[in-house]
């Protein structure tokens, strides 16, 4: 997704973390034009009938936006190469034996998924819960992270087995200065499903 110009005035660094409040207070329409197409492009590629992220659905849930992009210098634009979005919900999960517990491109993902957990102050992705994963995440996470072992809730959360091992705790969020003066936080049950390019599948 291109912009014309160099949005570093607006974003700053190559990573960065948007809160609700900013994405609010955001002039230029055209990034937010520009991330909703993302959030449009996601859901066809997920086979979802409509966008889950939104600059609106952002802004009415507090959500969070960790978004990647590059400046091309030669042509003056701008590329939006891909974004996380993170929340923070209170689950009851359940591990392996239902005992419950509450509680790729040129590694861009790779880079964007270590910036975000580092943002969020999470030391291992087994720490987190994904909503609805796609068999394309869930393969990401089993071949970066070796993240091979996905458990199904039935609230269509994925979490593994890390996550019960994990003591609870609730996180104050690190503000650094943005560059344009913004306190940025740097931070049913289901069929089985096929994931790692279609070799493995998960039941509940």
């Amino acid at each position: 997704m291109e912009i014309s110009g160099n949005l570093a005035p607006i974003l700053g660094s190559n990573l960065v973390c948007l809160q609700s409040t900013h994405l609010s207070l955001l002039q230029d329409k055209r990034l937010l034009q520009a991330i909703d197409e993302l959030g449009k492009l996601s859901a066809k590629h997920s086979g979802n009938k409509n966008p889950l992220t939104s600059c609106e659905k952002l802004i009415s849930s507090g959500n969070v936006l960790h978004l990647v992009w590059e400046y091309d210098s030669e042509k003056d634009v701008s590329r939006l190469l891909g974004y996380l979005k993170v929340g923070r919900k209170q689950l009851y999960i359940f591990d392996k034996k239902m005992n419950p517990y509450e509680g790729n491109f040129k590694g861009v993902g790779t880079q964007l998924f270590s910036f975000m957990m580092e943002s969020e102050h999470v030391d291992k992705p087994g720490q987190l819960a994904f909503d609805n994963p796609s068999a394309t995440l869930l393969s990401f996470l089993a071949k970066k992270f070796y993240l091979d072992d996905p458990i199904w809730q039935n609230t269509n959360f994925v979490v593994f087995p890390q996550l019960s091992h994990h003591p609870c705790r609730r996180i104050r969020r690190q503000y650094q200065k943005a560059a344009v003066g913004w306190n940025m936080p740097l931070a049913a049950m289901q069929q089985p499903r096929k994931y790692d390019s279609g070799n493995k599948t998960q039941g509940l």
